[in-house]
Parts: structure tokens; sequence; C-alpha cells
């Protein structure tokens, strides 16, 4: 019985140095995914590289993104249902697309609603009346 047990406790010990050397692994850089579909030269990618460049600061170079411009990785919409099968890891996308997947997103969009108009409106909120100049 001693035996069994000392045999048990070896695999156990052999176990966890095998861990502990695979554990070095997570030390290792890690990449996520960014698809927008704008091209690489609009505000996208600018705001794009600089995420990329805070997150490398902030993980100390240990985590970065790898940039997908120009739809690369399929539209919006197609872009969403990526993000939501764990396929791509961030997105730019618009909120009335991200409304489809999370209804909430929506109230991004409540300007266009009629009753907006009417709260915005002269009646409700007085704007000033702009003085008329003359160029001579």
């Amino acid at each position: 019985m001693k035996s069994v047990i000392t045999q048990f406790g070896c695999v156990a010990f052999v176990a966890g140095l095998i861990a502990l050397g695979m554990s070095t692994d997570a030390n290792a850089q890690r990449k996520f995914t960014f698809g927008y579909d704008q091209p690489h030269s609009t505000a996208y990618g600018i705001a794009a590289d600089i995420f990329d460049a805070k997150l490398k600061e902030l993980s100390g170079g240990k985590l970065s993104i790898d940039q997908f411009p120009g739809a690369q990785l399929g539209q919006e919409p197609v872009m969403l249902q990526k993000l939501r099968t764990g396929d791509i890891d961030f997105v730019i996308t618009s909120t009335a697309n991200a409304s489809t997947v999370a209804p909430q997103a929506g109230v991004f969009s409540l300007h266009f609603s009629s009753s907006a108009i009417r709260i915005i409106s002269p009646k409700h909120w007085p704007i000033p009346k702009c003085r008329r100049h003359s160029v001579r």
C-alpha cells in the first residue's frame, strides 16, 4: 500500500513540474484580432494604432493587436457575428449595426426618433436668433 502511495506521489510531483514548465507560455506575447471596414489611413486605423500602442505599453509588450482594415474579415454585420463566436477579438462598428447583436446599443440611435426632434425644438429649448450682418 505504501508503494502505491509513493508511486502516486511521484507521479503527482512530476505532473506538477511539467505544469510549472508549461507556465512559461503564459509569458508569451498574445495577439488579438482587430477588424474594421475602413482603410488603415482613416480615423479607424489611427484609433487602432493608438489602441495597439497603449495595449503594448500597459502590458509591457505582452499584448498587441493584428489589424484587419478594409473589411478583410467581412462587413460590419459579419464581423459582429464573428465577434460573438470568438473568431474576432475587437471590432469598430456603428451602433446601428451593433444593435442587431445587442439591442441596448440602439439607444445611441434615438436622436433620429420624432420625440427627440420635439425635445430639441425651439419651443422646448430656445435657440438664440442670429443677427444678419451685411457684407460691404
